[in-house]
């Protein structure tokens, strides 16, 4: 007497936040009761265990099945398990803690600040793996300004398994600092008209080829 098949049926393959292991968790499998002959008596084993076909952070990744049959009349059938299975691996968030100062700077344009003393940290890699802060320092705006926070906000992850993993900026360390003018020099040369006396210190000139030495590209 030939074996029966039996489906199974509705099984869905879960999402999960990188944790360096390709074990997936499935959910919904049930057999498929047509193909259950009445009076047998058969489960499904290993329902919701899964094994993820890697175990880096992507999309899409195919989920294998470890479903076994159980019960007193299991040897009369062959389980057929489900194919197709997919999910993702999504990166895992990590946190910035410890402490960093910022060095004040003259208007440049730019909101890049310079880090002087950090003792800062990742907080949530998992053993084994290898990740670094690839830490930069950001000025909310380039303008002029007196102790300005600058954040972190524009910091990566570094390292051979920098890929599986994000940064969560919420409650991460900052600093202040400031951002001073920058001075401007006037080159060239004009002349000043005579005048009769008016009680005024103000002058007229031509012949006017004076120009603004230092203004940033860009700047008005």
């Amino acid at each position: 007497v030939n074996q029966a098949s039996v489906h199974v049926d509705n099984a869905v393959a879960q999402n999960k936040e990188y944790d360096r292991t390709n074990a997936a968790t499935i959910t919904g499998a049930v057999l498929r009761n047509a193909d259950i002959v009445a009076g047998d008596v058969i489960t499904l084993g290993n329902a919701s265990t899964g094994t993820f076909a890697q175990s880096t952070k992507g999309n899409g990744i195919g989920v294998s099945t470890s479903m076994t049959l159980d019960g007193a009349s299991k040897n009369n059938y062959t389980l057929i398990t489900p194919t197709g299975l997919v999910a993702n691996i999504t990166a895992k968030p990590l946190t910035i803690l410890g402490t960093f100062t910022s060095d004040d700077k003259i208007y440049d344009g730019l909101v890049e600040a310079a880090i002087t003393t950090s003792n800062l940290s990742l907080s949530g890699i998992i053993s084994g793996d290898v990740v670094g802060l690839n830490t930069l320092a950001v000025f909310a705006d380039p303008d002029k300004g007196l102790n300005k926070t600058v954040s972190l906000t524009s910091s990566t992850l570094e390292g051979v398994n920098a890929g599986n993993y994000s940064l969560n900026f919420t409650g991460a360390p900052t600093t202040t600092a400031s951002i001073s003018t920058k001075e401007l020099t006037v080159s060239g040369g004009f002349t000043a008209l005579h005048k009769v006396f008016d009680n005024t210190t103000s002058a007229s000139i031509n012949n006017v080829t004076l120009t603004l030495n230092g203004v940033l590209p860009g700047d008005d």
